[in-house]
């Protein structure tokens, strides 16, 4: 079970409440960006990932989720995310690929030789990445 901070939870329990996956991502999103600035990463990354989960189109977890992988050295988890943005084509998805290349959050990794193959030629690339 998964810990929401007090201050996210509300009584509902006299009416019913509907919900887009959007705004599920996007509240789950808000939950582990608390984590995240308190430096606690593994909530942080399990919000992040619940948030991906929940709408696989919600660009800001799934950028939130690649820093977290890059955080923890993962460069193959933060490379499929990065993947996955620049497949979804969007002005935002293409905004957080752009910053990707200058955010500390990757700092981790930057040096490892995959995931500098992959800012080299995949992120300049027009075509996507194929395994």
């Amino acid at each position: 079970m998964l810990d929401v901070p007090s201050h996210y939870i509300a009584d509902y329990s006299t009416s019913a409440v509907a919900v887009t996956s959007m705004q599920l991502a996007a509240f789950y999103n808000a939950v582990g960006y608390d984590y995240y600035k308190n430096a606690d990463y593994m909530n942080a990354g399990k919000y992040f990932s619940l948030a991906e989960n929940t709408n696989s189109a919600h660009e800001i977890s799934i950028y939130n989720q690649a820093c977290i992988s890059a955080i923890n050295n993962k460069p193959e988890e933060a490379i499929i995310r990065l993947q996955h943005l620049k497949l979804l084509d969007t002005e935002l998805s293409r905004e957080k690929i752009e910053k990707s290349k200058t955010d500390t959050d990757f700092n981790n990794i930057r040096e490892n030789p995959l995931f500098d193959f992959y800012m080299q030629h995949y992120i300049e690339s027009p075509i996507a990445f194929i395994e």
